[in-house]
């Protein structure tokens, strides 16, 4: 029985709303500083809110004018991140094996700042630079540590909404565990956008449909009647929902069946096959349901007070940990 790869954090990077150096993060944490300020990027005056833990000065300055202007917020955010954790890990890319070193990040809105502000534009008849829509994708500050630092090995992108670091982080865990890898730059970058910020002001209005719909179910059970199945409309202004689009069967809507495809029935032959010819793959499926537990956590005050192996051909396996 081979015994299981030792996995730590020996380099940590965040860039907060109140630190963009980890030292500065963690010493702010724990003198309880607030990050929370009113909202600059946008304009917030018609949310109920106002305020969020914006990123301020992001430490970028490795960075040319041109290549900030082709990158959103998340990816310098992300990248300077990135930087200080390398530096801090004592690794150099440049003498290792670049295809055994990953970069596993979570990430959701992206460049979706950018995105809304080319269409507010649009909206307004002024002319948006469309380049500024290729950042919207999560996967792209994946692709921009991976770039900048010269890793070939593992890559991939966790967008799991306010879990994705977290996720990437034991994906990452995994796949050095598991023989891909033998460090991995894991950890997370997302920005503040209007969509997102929307979102979480609208929670209020989420609470109140369900408990208008508890009490009209009580009321319509009461009387004698049976609850349809149906999608709803809450109305904000009235506080009541409508009756919107029936379901007759307990089939979803969303999975009505398609004429138009063969049912496949594979052979059990075939699929013993396909298994095995995808071994790999069907062992990391099960390695992205990622299980951080305490076991595996290393916190920032022991990152923060003790020095941790950095050498990589020993056989310790090192997972690094931008904290955004």
């Amino acid at each position: 029985m081979t015994s299981r790869r030792r996995v730590v954090v020996t380099g940590l990077g965040a860039v907060t709303s109140i630190g963009t150096t980890a030292p500065e993060f963690w010493k702010n944490l724990l003198a309880g500083t607030c990050g929370i300020r009113p909202v600059s990027l946008f304009d917030a005056s018609a949310y109920r809110t106002r305020t969020a833990a914006e990123v301020g000065e992001i430490p970028d300055g490795f960075l040319s004018a041109a290549e900030k202007r082709r990158m959103s917020r998340a990816d310098r955010m992300g990248l300077a991140a990135a930087a200080e954790a390398l530096a801090q890990s004592g690794l150099d890319p440049a003498r290792e094996d670049p295809t055994r070193i990953g970069v596993i990040l979570g990430g959701g809105t992206s460049g979706l700042l950018d995105s809304e502000q080319v269409y507010e534009k649009w909206l307004h008849g002024r002319k948006g630079r469309p380049s500024r829509v290729l950042n919207h994708l999560p996967d792209a500050i994946t692709d921009r540590v991976a770039q900048r630092f010269g890793l070939e090995g593992i890559k991939s992108t966790i967008t799991t909404a306010c879990s994705s670091a977290a996720n990437a982080m034991g994906y990452a865990f995994d796949a050095i565990v598991a023989g891909l890898a033998d460090a991995v730059v894991t950890g997370g970058s997302d920005v503040l956008a209007r969509l997102t910020y929307g979102g979480f002001n609208s929670l209020r209005s989420v609470e109140r449909a369900v408990r208008y719909e508890i009490s009209r179910h009580a009321a319509v059970l009461a009387g004698g009647g049976s609850i349809l199945q149906e999608t709803r409309h809450w109305h904000e202004d009235t506080g009541v929902t409508t009756s919107g689009r029936e379901k007759s069967d307990a089939e979803d809507y969303r999975y009505f069946p398609e004429p138009d495809l063969v049912p496949v029935a594979p052979s059990r032959e075939w699929v013993d096959e396909l298994r095995q010819d995808l071994r790999v793959g069907a062992r990391m499926a099960g390695l992205v349901q990622a299980r951080i537990n305490t076991a595996r956590q290393v916190t920032l005050q022991e990152v923060a007070g003790r020095s941790l192996p950095v050498k990589l051909r020993d056989g310790t396996a090192r997972l690094f940990a931008p904290f955004l």
